[in-house]
């Protein structure tokens, strides 16, 4: 005997992204690192040396023709990366047209593993819903170094 379970296909393919009501319209302007503690607008870098400690800086904007009140953003993840952090929320407030919000994070980058990887930011508005922005954060192996090897002496390959 054959038994035949059969169902209809799903109405939208998997995988889509579905808005949510009401999201938050903040945006993120840019995401780098920083070895410039005190002002996190300069010497900006996209391209971050492995075993290094830096400043991420999250720029968050209003891109409305309105101020945003009770903005919050945190770091939620550094995709693959291997870097650390320490979590840390920012409450930055009102935040006017236009402006644009540093919110930075210490980070230490870590392991033999360079390469592209995403990472996220979430934001949050009063009466808006949190909103994921992702961006991507680049690790390379600082200059002089060897690439790393495997147990039989073979270059284990970049992720770039």
């Amino acid at each position: 005997m054959l038994l035949a379970c059969i169902e209809r296909a799903f109405p939208d393919t998997p995988g889509i992204v579905v808005p949510a009501r009401k999201a938050c319209p903040v945006v993120l302007a840019d995401l780098y690192g920083s070895r410039h503690a005190e002002d996190p607008t300069k010497l900006r870098t996209h391209t971050l040396a492995l075993e290094n400690e830096f400043t991420l800086v999250g720029a968050i904007t209003n891109p409305t023709s309105r101020p945003l009140a009770g903005v919050t953003t945190y770091l939620e993840h550094l995709g693959l990366s291997g870097a650390t952090f320490i979590p840390q929320t920012w409450n930055v407030g009102t935040l006017r047209p236009q402006d644009i919000f540093y919110a930075t994070w210490a980070i230490m980058t870590a392991g033999a593993q360079p390469g592209a990887f995403e990472s996220a930011v979430v934001v949050q508005s009063k009466g808006s819903v949190a909103k994921r922005l992702n961006g991507q954060l680049k690790i390379r192996r600082p200059s002089g170094r060897k690439p790393a090897r495997d147990a039989h002496g073979g270059r284990v390959p970049d992720m770039e």
